[in-house]
């Protein structure tokens, strides 16, 4: 008995490059989507969102007193960290990701105004409550394209079962100094409202540099924008005005919350470095015992109970 093979049908000509086509994008997706899936979690990267520079002041003021990580972190509220690791082309492809689960996702409004606390187990951390649903829904959508990077919503060895949107602006001992501190901060705080049209993937090249915005993602566009990184000099805004002992002193106004801050905290990595005192009201100080601080310049705005202004300069730039 004779059994005839049945020929290979074969598409159409004219629909083979379409399908060279869809098979290299369909590698490309699983390749993009194995190469995030083997990568580790990074304290060194973060997805969040950061208020409008021109809005800083606010939250800077309370911030340089009281924030150990005030030098390495700008004003945020964190969506996802730890994030992955920021090696090779990881941040384009995640951005890219990022882009296209926030495609349907509207820009909403959201206002800092009411202070709220943390308790840990040696400290306790002050935050404004942006109590923003449209923040939770962002973040949800997050995790749900990165659920590996949910730590913030689902952490059970830190007891964390849902995500809580805040702006840390500070650190205490206990619960009766960080409520002394949010009771006096709270009737002096002007409230900021701003658009959350975007999110930011911000990384750093160790735990002593700042963060830097690698990426960022407007709401509803389906795109991603690669940042241009800054120049050697970074601008923080504001410092607290140092006196000989190397301490910052707080200003003032609240008289409740005058307390002493070493410049140590900051951890500055070695390689920063300030450029010399310039102008009237600077001050000069030397490097610490530690090496976490080289020389820094201290411009008052308006008399000594005012904050300071100072500017970061590379070596490179030294002048």
């Amino acid at each position: 008995m004779l059994v005839h093979a049945q020929p290979l049908l074969s598409p159409p000509l004219s629909r083979l490059p379409l399908m060279r086509k869809v098979c290299r994008q369909q590698a490309t997706v699983r390749m993009s989507t194995d190469v995030l899936s083997t990568r580790n979690k990074d304290h060194k990267s973060a997805i969040c969102v950061i208020p409008p520079r021109t809005l800083w002041d606010g939250v800077q003021s309370i911030r340089c007193f009281n924030d150990p990580g005030f030098v390495r972190w700008p004003p945020h509220v964190n969506l996802l960290y730890p994030f992955w690791e920021d090696l090779g082309e990881d941040m384009e492809v995640a951005a890219r990701r990022a882009a296209a689960a926030l495609k349907q996702t509207a820009p909403f409004q959201v206002t800092l105004a009411k202070f709220d606390v943390f308790e840990h187990g040696r400290s306790c951390t002050l935050w404004l409550d942006p109590a923003s649903p449209e923040l939770v829904t962002l973040q949800e959508t997050l995790a749900k394209e990165f659920p590996e990077c949910n730590d913030l919503s689902n952490d059970p060895d830190r007891g964390i079962t849902t995500f809580v949107p805040h702006l840390s602006v500070g650190r205490w001992r206990d619960r009766q100094e960080v409520q002394a501190a949010a009771e006096a901060y709270q009737t002096s705080f002007q409230p900021i409202t701003f658009q959350v049209d975007q999110i930011a993937l911000i990384s750093r090249d160790d735990f002593g540099s700042p963060f830097t915005i690698r990426y960022s993602v407007p709401l509803g566009e389906g795109a991603c924008h690669k940042q241009i990184p800054p120049p050697a000099r970074v601008d923080l805004g504001y410092l607290p005005l140092l006196v000989p002992g190397l301490v910052a002193t707080q200003p003032a106004h609240p008289p409740l919350l005058l307390r002493l801050m070493t410049v140590k905290s900051w951890n500055l990595p070695p390689s920063v470095i300030h450029m010399p005192p310039s102008g009237p009201g600077s001050l000069r100080v030397r490097m610490m015992a530690s090496g976490t601080l080289h020389m820094v310049q201290i411009l008052q705005r308006r008399s000594c109970l005012e904050h300071g202004a100072c500017t970061l300069w590379s070596p490179s730039q030294r002048g």
